[in-house]
C-alpha cells in the first residue's frame, strides 16, 4: 500500500504545477485544485481503513514531535471551521471563493489528508524519490517558461493555435514577468525559490545520484538548473519573491559552510563557488531592474503611458496614473485589519474576503488606478486569516507555523538530519515570506504542507517508533485490503470521479456562458447557464443566470412574446433571489438585483404599475448594496443616474456623495454639472 500511496503523491507533485485548462473559467488554480481534490479522495480512504495504526502512532508517547504537529494543525483546522459554521456565507468558506478556490474548507481538509498521507506510508527512501520528483517537474514547468520571456508562450499555441504571447491581456505579459504555468508571477517565484533550495539541498548534500558514472557531472547539472531557476526568478519580476531570494538564498549557504565545519578554502573549492559566482551574477542583474523600477515610482516619468487593462476599457476622458502596487497593498491591507476588529472571534468566514472587504474598505481605496477592482483576498496571509476567521484563526496558524519551524530548529542541530532540516526551513520560511507580500496557491500549499510531513518521516524512523507499521505499509493494496473494503474503495472512487468530472462540466457551461453574455448572445448565454446549473447550484452560476434572463425577458417584451417574457422576468427575480438567499452578504449580487428589475421596468414601461413596482425594488437593491460597501462610488452613482429624470435634487445629493467618496469621478461631475445646468 506504501507504494501506490507513494506513487499518488508523485502524480500530484507533477501534474498540479503543470496543469491548466482553457475550458475552465479559471485557467489554472481551478484544475489545480480538482487534481489535488482527486489525489485526497484516493487517499482518504487509505487512511480510514488504517486508522487504528494512524490514531496510535499519533498519539505514541515516545512520539513528542508529531503529537506537537498534529495537535497543532488540528486546531487550526477547528478555527477555519468554526469559522465556516460561523461565516457570512457557508458555501464559499466551505468551497471557497469562485476563481481562487485555493483556502476553502474543503481544500485545507484536502491538504490534511495528503499531509497525514506522507507522513504515514513514506519511509526516507521515498522522501528522497519524492524530492527528486518535484525537482523535476520543477525544471520541466522552467523550460516550458522559458521561451515566454522572448515572446513565444506554449499556453497561447494550445488556446490560440499560434505561439506567442497574444492570448494575454496587457495585465499578463510574458515578456515582462513570466509566470509559466502557475499563473502568476508571485506564484511562479514562490515554486521557483522551494526549487531552488531543493536544488542547492541535492547540490550540497550529493544525495541524488542515480548513478555513480554520473557523479561527477552533477555538480555542472545542478548548477545549471540553480542558473536557470535564479533567472527565471528574475525575470518574474517579483520583488516580495527577489527579496525573499536575496535575504535566504546567501543565509542558506552560510549556514551550510558551518554545518560542514570546513575551511573557507576547501569549501569554496568543494562545491560551492559555482553555486556563489552564479548568486553574485543574479544579484547584480536583479537589484538593478528592482531599484529603477523604484526610481520611477517614486518619480514619474513625463513620458509615461499609462497602461490600459484589455478586459476592462477604460474612458477615454479620464487620464490614469498607475497606482504602485506596494501603496495599494498598505491601503487594503488597512481595511482588512478593521475587518478583524469588526469580527475579531471568528471572522467574516473562511475565503469571504472578496465582498467582506466593502465592509471596511478604506476611501483611499477610490484614489488608486484600481479602485473597481474586486479584491479576493488580503494580499497578506496573515491578515487575511484576521480578516477571514479572526484572531483564532490568526493565532492558530500561526501557532502552526511556528510549531513548523521548531520542528526544522531541531532538526538542524540533529546531527542525522541537520541537511535536510536546514533545507526545510528554508523552504518554510521562503514560502512564508512570499504569503506576508501575497497569499497562498495550489501549488505552493501542497509542498507547504508536505514539507512538514516529510521531515516527520525522517524525525519518525531515527526513533524507529514505526518499524511495524513500514514494514506492513509497503504491501500492495490488494493484499492489505479484504474484498469489502477494496469494493467500498472503488465505488467511493467512482462516485468522487464523477462528482469532480460534474464540477468541471458545470464550470465549463459556466465559462462558455459568461463569453456569450459578453457578446450579448443572451440566448447561448441562458442554455450554457441552465446546463452549469443542471450540475451544480452554484451562486455565481444563479447570479449570472439572473442577468440572462432578465436581459432575454426584455427582448421578448419588445417582440410582443407576452408568455416568453413573462418566465424569463419569473426566472430572473427567482435565480437573483436563489443566489442572495445563498450568497446574502454579496455586494456583488444586490448590484445584479438592481439591475435585473431596472432591465425588467424599462421592459414593462407600457405598464405602469408593474414597471414602477420594478424600478423601486432597484432602488431598495442598490439602498442595500450601499448598506453593505458603503464607501463604493459606483453605488451613489447609479443612484443618481435613476433619480436624475423624476428627482434631480436627490440626484445632485447623490452625486456629490459620489464625489466625496471619489473626488477624482469625472463622471459624476460631468452629470452634476449638467443637472445645475437644467
Amino acid at each position: 500500500m506504501g507504494n501506490f500511496v507513494f506513487y499518488i503523491l508523485c502524480a500530484l507533485v507533477m501534474v498540479v504545477p503543470l496543469i491548466f485548462s482553457p475550458r475552465s473559467l479559471e485557467l489554472f488554480e481551478f484544475p489545480k485544485l480538482l487534481i489535488i481534490y482527486f489525489g485526497a479522495s484516493l487517499l482518504a480512504p487509505l487512511l480510514i481503513f488504517k486508522q487504528q495504526k494512524l490514531v496510535k502512532l499519533i498519539f505514541n508517547r515516545k512520539s513528542g514531535n508529531s503529537n506537537l504537529i498534529w495537535a497543532a494543525i488540528l486546531l487550526f483546522l477547528l478555527s477555519q471551521a468554526l469559522s465556516t459554521l460561523f461565516s457570512i456565507d457557508q458555501h464559499v468558506s466551505f468551497f471557497g471563493y469562485y476563481s481562487r478556490f485555493n483556502g476553502g474548507l474543503l481544500s485545507l481538509l484536502s491538504y490534511l489528508i495528503i499531509m497525514l498521507s506522507a507522513w504515514f506510508f513514506l519511509n526516507s527512501q521515498r522522501v528522497t524519490q519524492l524530492l527528486k520528483i518535484i525537482l523535476g517537474t520543477g525544471l520541466i514547468v522552467a523550460l516550458w517558461g522559458l521561451p515566454s520571456h522572448f515572446g513565444y508562450d506554449f499556453i497561447c499555441l494550445i488556446v490560440m493555435g499560434r505561439l506567442g504571447t497574444a492570448c494575454w491581456s496587457s495585465d499578463f505579459i510574458p515578456e515582462l514577468r513570466m509566470f509559466s504555468t502557475l499563473g502568476q508571477p508571485n506564484w511562479f517565484a514562490t515554486y521557483l525559490l522551494v526549487l531552488i533550495f531543493i536544488v542547492l539541498y541535492f547540490f550540497i548534500t550529493g544525495q541524488s545520484q542515480l548513478d555513480k558514472k554520473v557523479k561527477q557531472y552533477s555538480p555542472f547539472v545542478y548548477s545549471l538548473m540553480f542558473l536557470l531557476f535564479s533567472v527565471e526568478l528574475v525575470w518574474t519580476n517579483s520583488k516580495s519573491g527577489i527579496l525573499t531570494y536575496i535575504i535566504l538564498v546567501p543565509l542558506y549557504l552560510i549556514a551550510n559552510f558551518f554545518n560542514k565545519k570546513e575551511k573557507l578554502k576547501s569549501w569554496l573549492r568543494q562545491s560551492y563557488f559555482l553555486p556563489l559566482a552564479i548568486i553574485v551574477l543574479v544579484l547584480f542583474s536583479a537589484l538593478w531592474p528592482v531599484a529603477k523600477q523604484l526610481t520611477q515610482s517614486l518619480v514619474p516619468s513625463p513620458n509615461a503611458k499609462p497602461t490600459q487593462n484589455l478586459t476592462q476599457p477604460l474612458p477615454n476622458t479620464q487620464a490614469i496614473n498607475i497606482t504602485p502596487s506596494s501603496k495599494i497593498r498598505m491601503i487594503v491591507w488597512e481595511g482588512a485589519l478593521k475587518l478583524g476588529q469588526k469580527y475579531p472571534w471568528f471572522g467574516t468566514g473562511v475565503e469571504t474576503f472578496a465582498y467582506a472587504y466593502n465592509f471596511t474598505r478604506p476611501m483611499a481605496h477610490n484614489l488608486t488606478s484600481e479602485w473597481n477592482f474586486v479584491y479576493n483576498k488580503a494580499h497578506n496571509e496573515l491578515l487575511n486569516y484576521l480578516a477571514t476567521s479572526g484572531y483564532f484563526g490568526l493565532v492558530s496558524y500561526l501557532l502552526m507555523f511556528l510549531v513548523f519551524v521548531v520542528l526544522g530548529i531541531q532538526a538542524w542541530k540533529d546531527p542525522l538530519l541537520k541537511n535536510f532540516g536546514l533545507f526545510y526551513l528554508a523552504s518554510l520560511l521562503a514560502i512564508f515570506m512570499m504569503n506576508f507580500f501575497g497569499f497562498s496557491t495550489t501549488a505552493t500549499n501542497l509542498l507547504f504542507y508536505l514539507l512538514p510531513a516529510l521531515l516527520l518521516v525522517y524525525q519518525r524512523e531515527k526513533t524507529n517508533l514505526n518499524q511495524s507499521v513500514s514494514l506492513n505499509t509497503q504491501r500492495s493494496l490488494t493484499r492489505e485490503l479484504s474484498f469489502g473494503q477494496l469494493a467500498l474503495y472503488f465505488v467511493w472512487l467512482l462516485f468522487s470521479f464523477v462528482y469532480l468530472l460534474n464540477y468541471f462540466s458545470a464550470d465549463y457551461n459556466y465559462a462558455r456562458a459568461k463569453e456569450y453574455k459578453q457578446t450579448q448572445d443572451f440566448t447561448n448565454a441562458y442554455i450554457y447557464g441552465q446546463k452549469a446549473l443542471d450540475l451544480r447550484k452554484e451562486p455565481v452560476y444563479l447570479d449570472q443566470q439572473a442577468g440572462v434572463a432578465a436581459n432575454l425577458a426584455a427582448l421578448q417584451q419588445i417582440q410582443k412574446n407576452n408568455p416568453q417574457a413573462q418566465e424569463f422576468s419569473r426566472l430572473a427575480v427567482e435565480y437573483n433571489n436563489l443566489s442572495i438567499t445563498m450568497s446574502p452578504k454579496n455586494v456583488l449580487y444586490y448590484k445584479t438585483r438592481a439591475k435585473v428589475f431596472y432591465v425588467l421596468s424599462m421592459s414593462y414601461i407600457d405598464k405602469p404599475e408593474l414597471s414602477n413596482n420594478y424600478f423601486n425594488k432597484a432602488l431598495q437593491a442598490l439602498e442595500k448594496a450601499r448598506a453593505l460597501a458603503p464607501t463604493d462610488p459606483i453605488i451613489p452613482y447609479t443612484q443618481a443616474g435613476l433619480f436624475m429624470q423624476t428627482e434631480p435634487e436627490k440626484a445632485s445629493d447623490l452625486l456629490r456623495k459620489t464625489i466625496d467618496l471619489k473626488p477624482d469621478y469625472q463622471e459624476a461631475r460631468e452629470l452634476l454639472k449638467q443637472l445645475q445646468i437644467n
